[in-house]
């Protein structure tokens, strides 16, 4: 078993297929044996959590979202716009100007690909590339460190494509 790279874990089970193009059976198998193959992806705990989060934000519910997964006392840490600007720290109070901002920049925002998702006991971390059509294509990435379940500190990057 191993990490699908989207947090969901994959049991690859495999059969060696027979005869080989070479007309016998190998006594070993290697990378090179063909296989018909049955995956089973499961869901863990932190990929439900980040799907939940990406519900409630998509959906607009962000009463909802900081309620169930932030912390009372979470903060936003979010790269300077422009160089030599200090990085924006978002206190939890501001967390729903500052979504709804994100929201109505964005507009409706479609997910193109998850590329990275790494998850610990107390933190996950993703990159994504997402695209809108009113603010076209870009990468995102965010790390969340979290305490008894939720975040308390969540760490933004993007970077606009084109």
């Amino acid at each position: 078993m191993w990490g699908d790279g989207a947090g969901g874990v994959v049991e690859r089970v495999g059969t060696p297929l027979a005869p080989t193009r070479r007309g016998h059976r190998r006594n070993a198998i290697s990378s090179t044996d063909e296989y018909e193959e049955t995956v089973t992806v499961s869901t863990t705990p932190d990929r439900a959590f980040f799907d939940k989060h990406m519900e409630y934000l998509f959906s607009g519910d962000l009463d909802g979202l900081f309620e169930s997964q932030y912390r009372d006392d979470a903060i936003l840490i979010v790269p300077a716009v422009s160089e030599g600007e200090p990085p924006s720290i978002v206190p939890r109070a501001q967390f729903k100007e500052f979504f709804g901002a994100f929201l109505d920049y964005y507009g409706e925002l479609n997910v193109d690909s998850l590329d990275h998702f790494v998850a610990l006991d107390d933190s996950i971390f993703f990159q994504a590339m997402v695209s809108s059509p009113k603010a076209g294509r870009w990468v995102m990435g965010e790390a969340w460190h979290m305490i008894d379940g939720k975040i308390d500190r969540q760490y933004d990057y993007v970077h606009k494509l084109d």
